[in-house]
């Protein structure tokens, strides 16, 4: 008896420390959500809705009400059927306040008459604010006035109003229906610029055009992922070309540059590449600058230089030797023009990305020196048109030069009338009938010297310089 009139005596103090601390106390959580009860919380936009039930509210009442307040900039009063009876209608009102209005008063808009014979002798109105689903999808700005606006016009021909919203509607039909999720930001255009704009630029483009911001604010996280991932956040490397050097190539290599132009006018699947060997300064990457817009990969291979867009891969001075397949493999999709290929680098995360275009290679190294891996070689072979200069450059000469290449004519090339210089005047000038591009030579070729010096078929018959066979 004593142990349990202890534990309720325990009990009894717990319960009192609890009510003390506001802890346990149902009616103290009461008082903190009734002491302060928002009917209005800093709104300037809303729609009011009162029901007529008795059939003895108007709009002028409503409108009587309204002008005995300081604060209202714009209003509309309408009546609405009931859709689901026919015993009675009800009062729609849009409210535009001059300032952010906040009010505890419950009654605040209450339309009060002798006529009503209920307790408190008012009409109590529903509020809805603007961006309410029952208007529209819009959530905020003009689109969801806009909606409101319609919303409470939408029945009553004997509209009570202190502006012209009916211009305001016709207005903003004409100049703000503007979906800006249906505008398209011209990324493709862009990723296709020589040079490609940089992110700054991307960014500032789109601030400077309101549709585009607009869009860009819609779509924030889509869109800054296009920019991050297609364009640079510093300018790639290029070669600039020099149009005003001409250059004195071998046959073989102006085939292969028409057969190039055949393809980026007319692009078809796996387009073979160019394969250059010959010494130092014998004008190789001058001539490949002048070809077309390029990814370039100058002494070893830097993923940050790869950009979409290009017309070719062009990779320069690249001393690495393939002793066995293992040691090109990270080549051989560029080498062999692949669609689809994975790129990575150092600490960098490998990434799959759309390729489809040719590769020149350019190297100071004779063929079979870099390339001592059969596999490799009979695969450069098949995808690329290998070319060696051996101890003789392009640089453009009147004569040719007194040891030429056995089975090569060689020919003058003027870069001015490549494909790429016309698109370049074209953009300079945007008059195509100004310019007219011909694939027929502007040279004249010139005969092979009666002494060998190399021939392609295959290694054995490969003439070393010296005269002396491999």
């Amino acid at each position: 008896m004593t142990k349990r009139n202890s534990t309720e005596a325990i009990l009894d103090v717990a319960c009192a420390v609890g009510e003390a601390l506001g802890c346990i106390s149902s009616s103290s959580k009461k008082a903190k959500t009734s002491k302060r009860d928002w009917f209005i919380n800093k709104k300037d936009e809303f729609m009011l809705t009162w029901a007529n039930t008795y059939g003895i509210l108007t709009k002028g009442m409503v409108e009587q009400m309204l002008q005995t307040k300081d604060n209202i900039e714009k209003y509309i009063i309408c009546i609405e059927k009931c859709h689901n009876t026919d015993d009675h209608e009800h009062i729609h009102c849009y409210l535009k306040l001059s300032s952010k209005f906040t009010t505890e008063n419950k009654r605040c808009f209450d339309v009060y008459s002798s006529l009503f014979t209920n307790e408190t002798h008012s009409n109590h109105p529903n509020i809805k604010y603007k961006g309410d689903r029952c208007f529209g999808k819009s959530k905020k700005g003009e689109r969801a006035t806009y909606d409101m606006v319609k919303y409470v016009t939408k029945e009553d021909k004997e509209v009570l109003s202190n502006w012209d919203w009916q211009q305001w509607l016709e207005w903003f039909e004409l100049n703000g229906m503007k979906d800006t999720r249906k505008v398209t930001i011209p990324f493709f255009d862009w990723v296709h610029e020589d040079p490609i704009p940089l992110q700054e630029e991307v960014h500032r483009r789109i601030k400077e055009n309101k549709d585009y911001y607009q869009n860009y604010l819609d779509y924030f996280i889509q869109i800054n992922g296009v920019i991050k991932q297609d364009f640079p956040t510093e300018l790639p490397v290029v070669l600039k070309p020099n149009f005003e050097r001409k250059f004195y190539i071998p046959k073989e290599i102006k085939d292969w540059i028409d057969y190039f132009q055949d393809w980026w006018n007319n692009p078809f699947d796996r387009c073979k590449g160019l394969w250059i060997t010959g010494c130092s300064k014998s004008a190789k990457t001058s001539l490949v600058a002048t070809l077309g817009p390029h990814n370039y990969f100058p002494n070893v291979w830097n993923m940050d230089n790869f950009h979409s867009g290009k017309k070719f891969n062009f990779f320069d001075d690249q001393d690495i030797v393939f002793e066995s397949l293992e040691d090109f493999r990270y080549f051989k999709g560029f080498v062999g023009a692949q669609k689809i290929i994975t790129i990575s680098g150092k600490y960098k995360k490998p990434k799959t990305v759309t390729n489809d275009i040719p590769c020149i290679w350019c190297s100071n190294m004779r063929f079979e020196d870099q390339v001592k891996d059969q596999a490799t070689r009979d695969y450069i072979r098949s995808n690329m048109k290998i070319v060696e200069l051996g101890n003789y450059d392009l640089k453009g000469i009147k004569y040719p030069p007194k040891n030429t290449i056995t089975g090569m004519y060689w020919t003058e090339y003027d870069p001015k009338n490549s494909y790429y210089y016309f698109l370049k005047e074209i953009e300079k000038t945007n008059n195509w009938d100004k310019y007219i591009l011909t694939s027929t030579p502007i040279s004249t070729e010139v005969e092979p010297p009666t002494s060998p010096v190399q021939s392609l078929n295959d290694d054995s018959s490969i003439i070393l310089l010296n005269g002396s066979s491999k």
